[in-house]
């Protein structure tokens, strides 16, 4: 488990607010060799993606899919509003260059190579390759390779070693597969972690135990604000790139109600807001009578419940156990030789 990454999102307010209400997530250790795709495998599947398979699907969708202009044009228009902020303005040859370079980054190609300070247990080294780090727009394109949605959950400012802000974190929100028909997707998001400049896969634990809390992630964050809709807007031919265009709040409903099976979730009087229930030693195992409701209303109503999208958690592969328990099998062999090696170097 990523202990690091749970606790920076938990001190920000960013990650298990909810646990009063919804079951708390937890992110995954994730291999650091710059491939972030790592972490939608583990999400996924439980294995790292070694074999670079979404990366080179990423790539290939990036590079001739026929919605790639799409994406160009609802990533060009976010960028613009960035650069407006900062008051740089684009050639259309810097567009297409800077969008080249955003292809580019997915390759499948490493960055450098370097050699691995973790090794086999013949005491060989191994060789490790280092890859480009993605982006926001990576993540969209991936939530159209997979044809489902990913929601990411990050703080909203990169800060300092005293806490100071040093600049925005981008990655945060809800990324759709807009550009794909909504009934041929799915609609249980895949969950993503991003702190430190490193993405983790977050994940429900299993439990034997009656579930007491629902199994969904809020589309909002702890001030009941909307979480973003990252890239939602295709311009299309405007001269502006869409620069004032806008979703209004009920949009943004319809939009997320036609992608993910959204609910609203009514807390009990009295409950915390900041999931306190749910911290670790306070109340986790304590059942709570929750309503699930359709969401119907097109208005930000705080008193209308926590609006939350359902994880369809029960839905996974068949041979998930079987993977799950083999890994603690060589795990535990793993452990009893690294014992091993402890007590004989002890004695010798």
């Amino acid at each position: 488990m990523a202990i690091a990454t749970q606790v920076s999102l938990e001190q920000a307010n960013r990650l298990n607010w909810w646990t009063g209400v919804c079951q708390r997530l937890w992110p995954l250790s994730t291999s650091g060799d710059g491939n972030c795709l790592h972490a939608a495998s583990l999400a996924m599947w439980g294995f790292h993606d070694r074999l670079l398979t979404l990366r080179k699907a990423l790539h290939a969708f990036l590079s001739s899919s026929p919605r790639r202009e799409a994406l160009w044009r609802r990533w060009r228009r976010q960028q613009s509003l960035l650069n407006a902020q900062a008051g740089l303005v684009y050639t259309e040859v810097e567009w297409r260059q800077e969008w080249n370079a955003i292809v580019n980054m997915a390759s499948t190609e490493p960055r450098l190579r370097r050699l691995s300070v973790a090794s086999d247990h013949s005491g060989d080294v191994s060789g490790g390759d280092i890859y480009e780090s993605l982006e926001e727009i990576h993540v969209l394109a991936l939530a159209h390779v997979l044809r489902r949605p990913i929601i990411v959950v990050a703080d909203t400012v990169l800060k300092d070693m005293n806490g100071e802000a040093l600049a925005p974190i981008p990655f945060g929100g809800i990324y759709l597969p807009l550009e794909c028909s909504a009934s041929e997707c799915h609609h249980s998001p895949l969950l993503l972690a991003y702190d430190g400049g490193h993405f983790s896969a977050l994940v429900a634990m299993e439990t034997q135990a009656p579930v007491s809390l629902a199994s969904a992630i809020p589309l909002t964050d702890s001030n009941r604000e909307l979480l973003p809709i990252q890239f939602s807007i295709d311009p299309e031919d405007r001269e502006d790139f869409g620069g004032k265009m806008e979703l209004s709040y009920s949009e943004s409903i319809a939009l997320l109600k036609e992608n993910l099976d959204v609910v609203r979730i009514e807390e009990q009087e009295g409950e915390s807001r900041n999931g306190i229930l749910g911290s670790i030693g306070k109340s986790v195992g304590q059942k709570l009578r929750l309503k699930l409701s359709r969401s119907n209303s097109q208005r930000q109503n705080n008193k209308g419940g926590l609006l939350c999208a359902v994880l369809h958690s029960e839905k996974r592969h068949e041979y998930l156990d079987k993977m799950f328990n083999n890994y603690l099998h060589t795990a535990r062999i793993r452990f009893q030789q690294e014992q091993e090696n402890v007590i004989f170097k002890t004695k010798f």
